[in-house]
């Protein structure tokens, strides 16, 4: 029941995304949140403001379908949302009552970042 609510959400909002695991060039498309985060602090620290927003940050939150289970993918997968370019530092499974609801990851920028660099 909660699974499918949080899959309506993200398919209705979120951001599409191709995830690739490590070592593999066929991607799979899924549907996200990402959005910047420090969490070492807990808070939203080491984030960079602009005239229109966030414009840059160490670490991002990932919040996606429970499919993929990006816990079951190798650390250093990499996730390309619009023009930036994600590597999975960890990730694990949200579950209420005995359901997995959704994917939740902690990400940082790949390389450069962008896919026009």
């Amino acid at each position: 029941m909660y699974r499918g609510l949080i899959d309506n959400m993200l398919n209705t909002y979120g951001s599409i995304c191709d995830i690739y695991r490590r070592g593999s060039s066929s991607p799979v498309t899924s549907r996200a949140f990402i959005t910047p985060f420090h969490y070492k602090t807990k808070d939203f620290g080491g984030i960079e403001y602009g005239v229109n927003g966030v414009t840059q940050s160490d670490t991002y939150r990932y919040v996606g379908s429970a499919e993929p289970d990006l816990s079951q993918y190798p650390k250093g997968s990499r996730i390309v949302c619009g023009e930036r370019i994600y590597r999975v530092e960890s990730a694990e499974l949200y579950f209420f009552k005995g359901e997995a609801i959704y994917c939740r990851a902690v990400l940082r920028l790949f390389e450069g970042g962008r896919t026009n660099d």
